[in-house]
């Protein structure tokens, strides 16, 4: 027994010596990162033509946040837009939504079952526009945002652009929310110019771009977003990431509700990512799962078993909790949050919630029909 604590003592004290030298890394690279995203700056957008725009929404129990979508298409100064609303839902969404109905905004009811590829297929039957808008109903347009992303469109340079996504101004001063956006924010700044996937609620393509590349013909129960951007490249077409554009929306900061998204979102690389033959997304969408898994059995299968392993979960633990207090200083320095010591206190129970949802997740790869579950 003496022996088997001496290891795992000296097992700690190398593996803390390793965290540190990586983490001075870490610290070193998150500060040039931090640097360059501070002084980038983005140039205002100037378009010299306007060609139709149609926005292609599928609304499903939205009722309280529709009518605010809506009114924020409404106040666009683009003036050659459409907006195409797919909407149904046990509550009120399609009653409110049909009540807005107008020149520029065409409503149809979207159907139980019906899911988002088929929704977003019906309003393409009604779309006039050269160039297509992809949202959500939880999101709120405005010209800062929309501008940035179709320049490219408009100047014939690209085909697809995707932008990114930010808490909706009432909910800036939530910790958990924050943190969710905070590491979006990190891992964007990774990114180059061009990106392999595209963000369902704030991306653009030309029509023709779209019809070329199946026109959400092709039944996906889920992963809608995933599916395009890989038949997108699949037919030649770059996705440009438009740092500029960032569209506030819902952030969930209920734990079911994000548990299915964390869960959709993970589940989505794993399917798709296999049918493309996409092994890297594959495997990033295996590593959580595997992780949460292993990290809730190694601590008291250690515990009973082997102090060594009690030692790899322990590092393991200090390495997640110090990667998520940079991505919160990182986010919290560029936007200038002032909730960044909350951020942190909350920092061991975002992560022990993180953990749970990614086990979770592993109950679906035991359950095809759960796996295609939109």
């Amino acid at each position: 027994m003496y022996k088997r604590q001496l290891q795992a003592g000296w097992a700690l004290g190398v593996g803390l010596v390793g965290l540190f030298v990586l983490h001075i890394r870490y610290a070193r690279r998150d500060r040039a990162l931090l640097q360059h995203a501070v002084m980038r700056v983005d140039t205002p957008v100037e378009l010299e033509t306007t060609p139709p725009v149609s926005f292609l929404i599928a609304a499903w129990n939205e009722a309280d946040l529709i009518e605010a979508h809506i009114r924020s298409f409404q106040t666009l100064r683009y003036p050659n837009k459409q907006l195409v609303l797919c909407a149904g839902g046990k509550d009120e969404t399609y009653t409110i939504a049909r009540r807005c109905e107008g020149e520029e905004i065409i409503v149809i009811e979207q159907q139980p079952g019906e899911g988002k590829q088929r929704a977003l297929r019906r309003c393409l039957e009604y779309a006039t526009g050269s160039l297509i808008y992809l949202t959500d109903a939880d999101c709120l347009l405005s010209d800062a945002v929309v501008e940035p992303l179709i320049a490219p469109l408009i100047l014939g340079v690209e085909t697809v652009t995707t932008g990114s996504s930010r808490p909706l101004p009432q909910q800036m001063n939530q910790p958990f929310i924050l943190q969710q956006w905070f590491q979006e924010l990190y891992i964007q700044n990774t990114w180059g110019e061009y990106t392999q996937g595209i963000l369902g609620r704030n991306a653009a393509l030309s029509h023709a771009a779209l019809m070329a590349s199946g026109a959400f013909q092709t039944d996906v129960p889920t992963g809608t977003d995933f599916f395009l951007a890989k038949m997108l490249l699949k037919h030649g077409n770059r996705i440009r990431f438009v740092r500029q554009s960032a569209i506030p929306t819902f952030y969930t900061a209920n734990f079911e509700d994000y548990r299915r998204q964390q869960t959709r979102w993970l589940k989505n690389l794993v399917v798709h990512g296999s049918h493309f033959g996409a092994h890297n997304e594959v495997l990033n969408g295996l590593t959580p799962t595997l992780i949460g898994i292993g990290m809730l059995v190694a601590l008291p299968f250690g515990l009973l078993i082997s102090p060594l392993m009690v030692v790899g979960w322990l590092l393991i633990l200090i390495h997640m909790l110090l990667r998520r207090i940079s991505y919160a200083v990182f986010g919290a320095r560029l936007t200038r949050s002032p909730h960044l010591i909350r951020l942190l206190i909350g920092i061991p129970y975002f992560a022990l919630v993180d953990l749970v949802v990614w086990a979770s997740a592993g109950l679906h790869y035991l359950d095809a029909k759960r796996l295609t579950r939109w």
